[in-house]
């Protein structure tokens, strides 16, 4: 975003004054789009990446703006890439993002949409226990569903499945196959992010039927 200076001249009553105040042409970034383009609120260490065209500079001298009051800075990784880091917010909402090489910038200028959302926290699971051949089908209770397309993860340990939900505030997911019984993590990530809470959920060895004896008995019972 580097930009052309030029001096200004005075003038005063016809006369051109000499000054030595400098004038920039500043090349703003043309901003195309964020990934991810939705953050959690009340939650620190995010990271956006903003994709475009003409980011030049350093994370000393380059900012993005998540509406009025939210300036961080940033850094270009090349003409077409930069990263930032989201801010620490408390209001869900849609906000404009723009970047500029100037932290207080104000004009008009190139921005994209970024939406703050409140994703909830677990508060309870159900069943809290399953068999180690899985397929339980497990309610996360706590999450806030907001109709948009956001992609919610259930973790059994180390293993994810997807989430789907039922409801405004339930997250089913079904419990993934494991070798070994015991107590394991299960938390939840929305966009990649985790989200507040986590609870346990066993394991344990299902009793396998291998054969029936006898296989036929009569009308009457009491075998």
């Amino acid at each position: 975003m580097t930009g052309e200076q030029v001096k200004l001249l005075l003038q005063f009553e016809g006369q051109l004054c000499q000054s030595d105040l400098l004038f920039v042409y500043l090349r703003l970034p043309l901003l195309q789009s964020v990934l991810p383009s939705i953050g959690i609120i009340e939650r620190s260490g995010q990271v956006a990446t903003v994709i475009g065209e003409g980011f030049y500079g350093s994370a000393a001298s380059f900012y993005c703006s998540f509406g009025l009051g939210h300036v961080v800075r940033a850094a270009s990784l090349s003409s077409s890439m930069a990263v930032c880091t989201v801010p620490f917010v408390q209001q869900a909402g849609l906000v404009q993002l723009t970047c500029s090489q100037y932290e207080h910038y104000r004009d008009k200028q190139p921005s994209l949409h970024y939406l703050f959302v409140d994703v909830g926290g677990i508060n309870a699971i159900f069943p809290t226990t399953g068999p180690t051949r899985g397929g339980s089908v497990v309610s996360v209770f706590g999450l806030k569903e907001h109709g948009i397309s956001l992609i919610h993860r259930c973790q059994f340990g180390k293993e994810e499945v997807k989430g789907s939900f039922v409801g405004r505030s339930t997250l089913i997911c079904e419990s993934p196959k494991r070798f070994e019984a015991g107590k394991v993590s299960l938390s939840v990530t929305a966009e990649g992010r985790k989200v507040e809470g986590a609870k346990y959920f066993e394991y344990f060895h299902a009793p396998a039927i291998i054969s029936v004896t006898p296989c036929i008995v009569g009308k009457g019972g009491g075998q």
